[in-house]
């Protein structure tokens, strides 16, 4: 299942999160995330994806096939292929990322190969027991930190509760930036000012995190990336 939460105000601006627990319909979401040049926050996003398919089908292998294409597998025989630039230039940024992010481990490793027993905050998974204003589905699995960046993300919205003048109508989520500049054009002309409040949060039961084995190899023949659940 995925999710897209998406928060569109009339100035265009949208937040959206991914939240993929299967294998075939996290493709594009893994895809996006290698797609043009990558960060640091995108190959964590892509880490955290890998964790979160592994937490859900118990083992994850990530293969390298050339220069331009990347395999990903699960245990329960499902197969996704993507085409991305500099594919191999990648995955051995993302290894090095993995080696170094503290988060993901105690124990220092590779960045050319390694096998590490891991809990990340990423594997986390929690139930959601009250949507509020996020849009999600009641009783969703995610990750804590997702739903985390969600909340975060709706604490920085408004809440329509009257629309006055604006085109803005009842129950509308809005960025503050549009909300203010909505304002302030309403008020400039003599208009009514549409009112606000809060969003509500979601609320969500914790899981306890899984323990996880990552096996590496990055070599110049074989690149590989596999996470088993424990």
């Amino acid at each position: 299942m995925t999710t897209a939460v998406r928060f569109l105000d009339d100035a265009s601006v949208q937040i959206q999160q991914h939240v993929g627990l299967d294998l075939v319909s996290s493709k594009a979401i893994l895809e996006t995330l290698l797609s043009g040049g990558v960060d640091v926050g995108r190959m964590d996003r892509f880490l955290s994806q890998l964790f979160l398919l592994a937490e859900k089908s118990e083992v994850v292998l990530v293969t390298v096939l050339d220069k331009e294409r990347i395999q990903v597998s699960s245990h329960s025989g499902d197969t996704v292929e993507f085409k991305t630039t500099l594919a191999k230039a990648k995955f051995r940024m993302i290894c090095a990322r993995f080696s170094r992010q503290s988060s993901l481990g105690k124990t220092t490793v590779s960045p050319y190969g390694g096998n590490i027993v891991v809990a990340p905050a990423e594997a986390i998974s929690v139930k959601v027991e009250s949507v509020g204003d996020t849009g999600l589905l009641p009783g969703s699995i995610l990750s804590e930190r997702a739903i985390q960046e969600i909340n975060d993300r709706l604490r920085e919205c408004k809440k329509i509760s009257d629309p006055g003048d604006s085109i803005f109508r009842h129950g509308k989520i809005v960025s503050k930036e549009a909300y203010e500049e909505m304002c302030f054009a309403l008020a400039t002309s003599g208009k009514r000012l549409p009112t606000c409040v809060p969003p509500t949060l979601a609320t969500y039961v914790s899981g306890a995190p899984s323990g996880f084995d990552v096996s590496f190899e990055n070599s110049a023949d074989h690149q590989r990336l596999q996470i088993k659940r424990v």
